[in-house]
């Protein structure tokens, strides 16, 4: 029964480590000139649409802390609302509200970003119906 419970885990992640490999060793040879941003936020893309959070968090983290000191960094943005994102989802509230706190900074950044701002719109609209009950504050973003 451990030998199950360890495996189980790695065998949730070899996808990711799978696409975390392709991405990195994509080096010169990435078709259409895709940059290694693209390539992280597709990332990020992909593990959110098959629901694999805490594996987005545990990727996109290191990703956001490289890149957050420069404010106009659209890739520390990314990393930024799809964790916030992630832990919204997984009701990991304090986390949140950490990551909502960063996102202010990249408003400037993102404002004309039509996706950034719905996913920052939703987490507050989350943020304020699971933390308070105030369904009218939601119904504001």
């Amino acid at each position: 029964m451990l030998s199950l419970r360890i495996r189980q885990p790695v065998v949730l992640l070899l996808p990711v480590i799978l696409m975390c490999a392709a991405v990195i060793s994509c080096g010169d040879n990435r078709d259409e000139g895709k940059d290694e941003a693209a390539l992280y936020k597709e990332m990020f893309s992909m593990l959110t649409k098959s629901g694999q959070f805490s594996e987005l968090v545990d990727f996109a983290t290191p990703i956001y802390y490289r890149y957050q000191s420069d404010s106009l960094s659209d890739l520390a943005a990314d990393a930024c609302v799809y964790i916030a994102q992630s832990y919204t989802y997984m009701d990991r509230y304090d986390s949140v509200a950490h990551y909502v706190e960063c996102l202010d900074r990249f408003r400037a950044l993102k404002s004309d970003d039509i996706r950034w701002n719905y996913m920052v719109n939703n987490i507050s609209a989350l943020w304020s119906i699971k933390m308070y009950g105030n369904y009218d504050d939601a119904m504001s973003f």
